[in-house]
């Protein structure tokens, strides 16, 4: 994560500073500057991620109590699921890129 170069940066202005400082020297913010070393920083790909895989599947299994639903998938039924697997992974995949588009703008792009 950490380039080398400053250790932490305010939450508040985004500013980059050394470690050892208590306010950021760009803003003045007093209540703590975040460590750049720290994994936790992007939390919303991951969070998006399970929601996605949890409707994903919620999804599949829903279907399989519409009436009529398994008539239709016989008809386009492939060994082992393997079509409701794609179906599940389609959506799941589809949900990742708007959960993309809907993400907030990074306050530290330099992280990656």
């Amino acid at each position: 994560m950490n380039d080398g170069g400053p250790d932490l940066a305010c939450p508040d202005c985004g500013h980059r500073q050394l470690e050892g400082r208590e306010r950021c020297t760009s803003c003045g913010y007093t209540d703590g500057l975040l460590s750049l070393a720290n994994d936790e920083q992007d939390k919303h790909e991951k969070r998006s991620r399970i929601i996605a895989v949890v409707i994903g599947c919620g999804v599949v299994f829903a279907l399989w109590f519409v009436p009529g639903y398994w008539g239709f998938q016989r008809k386009i039924a492939m060994p082992f699921y393997f079509d409701q697997w794609a179906m599940m992974i389609a959506i799941g995949f589809g949900l990742t890129l708007v959960f993309k588009q809907l993400r907030p703008k990074k306050l530290f792009p330099y992280i990656n």
